[in-house]
């Protein structure tokens, strides 16, 4: 016997536990330390930012989502650069791009020479 897709994680804290299913990847179950189970998805209402305005142009799990976390996001980075302020908690920095760049590049040459490249 055996299980197609079967992954599951389970992540043990102090306050309780989070499980979650591949076969279900828009949803997850949060255990209290009593041992009440809740089931977590995109349209629940104790979440916080996915609740917000902005994510609410299309239903939760439907494959636009994909365009509209693209158009959430270059939303977060044209307000930073029109205010001349720090990007938000949404968005990174050009450091973090540079790093990212340098990775792809060290990987690339690694790939050619087949051997370990120093960053």
């Amino acid at each position: 016997m055996g299980f197609n897709n079967g992954l599951k994680i389970r992540i043990f804290g102090q306050k309780g536990s989070i499980e979650w299913y591949q076969e279900n990847p828009d949803q997850f179950w949060f255990c209290d330390r009593y041992g009440r189970r809740n089931l977590i998805n995109q349209s629940s209402a104790e979440l916080n930012i996915s609740n917000q305005k902005r994510y609410q142009r299309f239903k939760p799990g439907h494959p636009s989502g994909f365009l509209e976390a693209f158009a959430n996001y270059y939303d977060d980075i044209a307000d930073s650069l029109s205010r001349k302020k720090k990007l938000s908690t949404f968005s990174l920095g050009l450091d973090t791009a540079e790093n990212g760049i340098k990775f792809v590049e060290s990987a690339f040459s690694s790939s050619k020479i087949n051997n370990w490249v120093k960053l």
